[in-house]
């Protein structure tokens, strides 16, 4: 028989560029793999090129519309959150007591508490899965991103998802829940690290009241793939800070991992003040 012919590599022998398949499991920020191309990397991400309700967005607030008094959303005060970890007692055995786990999953570094947390939004519970770092914000405010940006992830039990975002801009301190997280947090893309973490005291730092606070919501998408819509966004309109040392860090982790602002499409921004 005829000898098998040896490999042709890509781009040479009879002239055909034979290009090299998508891997559907991985996105990037830049590249093939960018936001741009999300839709097209893997079919079940079709609606990052394809949905018409997609997240982030500029968020202005000559376009707001003021929340109509009779809104079933939920003002944002310290009395809608619910902490479980507040009413365990302070001994041995509750292990989990104002603890969280935080680790870096080659996107984001990300962070999860063992104990429940929940707020109610439009009269339904939503729990807390787990909130995220983007840098810079993937937010903006009249046109100008900010430093960082975090992103606090809640679902109902019947899968309804809940998004608080939380705006960053440099500043000559962080808040104690960032300090703690930093202390044990990972270089490189490794299990969790466990540290200190206390939800009533994060939501103090970052600027949840004792009366409502004001902020923009409108409805939205993940901001990565899938980019499922029907997502809640409420978006803090009062930023906090992080030193400059804990935003450096953010970005040699993760680099930049904000995807661009998507057209608002018609969609109605409301503002709560």
């Amino acid at each position: 028989p005829a000898p098998t012919p040896a490999p042709v590599a890509p781009g040479t022998g009879s002239g055909h560029v034979v290009e090299e398949a998508l891997d559907p499991s991985h996105y990037a920020y830049d590249g093939a793999y960018g936001p741009a191309h999300w839709g097209e990397v893997n079919p079940a991400w079709s609606m990052c090129s394809k949905g018409t309700s997609q997240s982030p967005i500029d968020l202005m607030a000559a376009d707001a519309q003021t929340l109509p008094a009779d809104s079933d959303i939920t003002p944002l005060t310290m009395a809608h959150f619910q902490d479980v970890g507040m009413y365990l007692p302070d001994t041995d055995k509750n292990t989990f007591k104002n603890r969280a786990f935080v680790s870096f999953n080659g996107h984001a570094i990300t962070t999860s508490s063992p104990l429940a947390s929940y707020f109610i939004h439009k009269t339904a519970w939503y729990q807390l899965l787990q909130f995220h770092f983007h840098t810079p914000s993937e937010h903006r405010f009249e046109g100008f991103a900010s430093d960082a940006e975090i992103h606090m992830v809640h679902q109902t039990l019947a899968g309804s998802l809940a998004v608080i975002g939380i705006m960053v801009d440099e500043g000559p301190t962080s808040p104690p829940f960032i300090q703690d997280l930093f202390r044990a947090l990972p270089s490189t893309s490794s299990g969790p690290q466990q540290f200190t973490l206390n939800i009533t005291q994060m939501l103090t730092d970052i600027g949840v009241p004792a009366s409502p606070t004001s902020f923009y919501t409108y409805a939205g998408s993940l901001t990565t793939p899938p980019c499922s819509e029907k997502v809640h966004w409420i978006v803090l309109r009062k930023k906090i800070t992080m030193q400059a040392a804990h935003i450096t860090a953010l970005k040699n982790i993760m680099k930049s991992n904000a995807r661009p602002v998507q057209p608002r499409n018609g969609r109605t921004v409301y503002a709560a003040t």
